[in-house]
């Protein structure tokens, strides 16, 4: 029964094909155990060559020697080619900052992809079953996953075949015992230590009392779900190519979206953009962003930040703000790796071509000059206007991303703030028709586009 299950869920999904290479991965477990002995059942039917896989990670102690050498007894018997490795996963965690179970997880991948290459693509059989989908939908669904979440486990990930997936935990159990086959039995299953232990060992046994068969009607609704998601999902994908860029989304377009497409073309972009574990308050979190003033942020990883900027949300890099503040005279040049600011005179009036120039009197203006990024407060008399205003203000009427208004440079003279590079020079200083001689500060941004400012 078991056996046509299997083949059942290799021809339904299309996992292997004749004369393919697949990797076992092994624990010692029932699970693994029976997996690797049903790819061996199978392997003239598909013309396989079988090899197994298995890593200890040294977080039992003596136990986790047995398991590993148990494996690789059962593998020589077999006559089955084994990869095996170490990995001190406790220190290894420790060292990382991550949860044990999810180093464990990290090293054991990273290992079978390694075998993968190594066999130029083999495929890697892991030994999820039936129990184990549904204990992963209820755990999302508790925790408060999104749609995508409680699809739970898929049959196929890239080169990771799930042939048991559809074989429920009685069935692999009864599998071992009518053929006489041993497996180990890992300790840290049978202590709710975890909350997934606590599900297996406290939780379904009272949802069987109530509902027989109950994992079976989860992964089934699991999979009305995941056909809904998908169909979403594709047109998540249409809306999604409509508005945006590389980098950033029109967020009126977004919040125009109906809800259940909205999420998923959230969940796409988190995902794009680099979060990792995404929840269904992630995600309502991101929408609330797209509907919020013009500032607010959002955060990515330790890396990125996305943040509202008028009618768009844009990625941006995390960069720390640095104390800056240099002196430049006439005749000089001061340039950093984002820009580059020069002053020089002329005998004849420069005619002002964009803001990337600023031209004062130079009769009145000797220097040197102090070139230096905003600090809270800093006002300026910007030409063309009455009196002082904020530089704040400058920025928002020139709609200046905040993430920007750190990093743009202004040329100060004697505490007086002569240019605000890219966006206003002072009405103090200016040059006017008795000027003689004529000063020029011109202003370079390196990854300037026309009229970025």
């Amino acid at each position: 029964m078991l056996l046509d299950t299997v083949r059942n869920t290799i021809q339904t999904h299309n996992l292997i094909e004749k004369g393919d290479k697949v990797v076992c991965a092994v624990s010692g477990g029932a699970d693994s155990v029976c997996l690797l002995h049903a790819l061996l059942n199978l392997r003239s039917e598909y013309q396989l060559t079988i090899y197994a896989a298995n890593v200890n990670h040294l977080i039992r102690g003596e136990e986790s020697d047995y398991d590993s050498n148990f494996v690789k007894r059962i593998c020589k018997a077999a006559d089955v080619e084994l990869f095996y490795r170490e990995y001190d996963v406790p220190k290894l965690s420790k060292e990382l900052k991550m949860g044990t179970e999810e180093c464990a997880r990290m090293v054991r991948y990273e290992f079978f992809e390694e075998i993968s290459k190594k066999l130029e693509g083999a495929k890697i059989a892991t030994a999820h079953n039936l129990n184990d989908n549904a204990e992963t939908v209820l755990f999302r669904l508790i925790r408060g996953s999104s749609a995508e979440g409680l699809c739970g486990i898929s049959h196929k990930r890239g080169n990771i075949i799930r042939p048991l997936l559809d074989a429920p935990r009685k069935d692999i159990e009864k599998y071992l015992r009518e053929n006489n086959i041993r497996y180990v039995i890992d300790s840290s299953n049978l202590t709710p230590d975890y909350s997934r232990n606590k599900l297996r060992l406290n939780v379904f046994p009272e949802l069987r009392e109530i509902f027989p068969d109950a994992e079976r009607k989860i992964v089934n609704a699991s999979r009305f779900i995941k056909e809904d998601n998908d169909y979403l999902n594709s047109l998540a994908t249409e809306f999604k190519n409509e508005f945006s860029e590389d980098g950033y989304f029109r967020a009126d377009k977004f919040n125009d979206l109906p809800e259940c497409v909205k999420r998923r073309v959230a969940h796409s972009f988190l995902q794009k953009w680099g979060a990792s574990d995404i929840s269904a308050q992630n995600i309502e979190d991101f929408i609330n962003l797209a509907k919020s003033e013009s500032g607010k942020e959002f955060d990515i990883n330790g890396v990125f930040y996305a943040v509202k900027v008028y009618d768009k949300v844009v990625l941006q890099r995390r960069k720390e703000k640095e104390e800056f503040v240099r002196e430049i005279k006439t005749g000089e040049t001061l340039e950093t790796e984002d820009w580059k600011i020069t002053v020089k005179t002329a005998s004849q009036y420069v005619k002002k071509t964009s803001n990337n120039i600023a031209v004062f009197d130079a009769g009145l203006l000797k220097g040197p000059f102090t070139v230096r990024y905003r600090k809270d407060g800093d006002k300026m008399a910007p030409l063309g206007l009455d009196g002082r205003k904020k530089l704040s203000d400058i920025f928002s009427d020139a709609k200046i991303e905040s993430t920007k208004r750190d990093f743009i440079p202004l040329v100060e003279f004697n505490g007086e703030i002569l240019y605000l590079c890219g966006l206003r020079q002072s009405s103090h200083f200016k040059a006017d028709k008795y000027t003689k001689d004529y000063l020029v500060i011109e202003y370079y941004y390196k990854g300037m586009r026309k009229n970025e400012y």
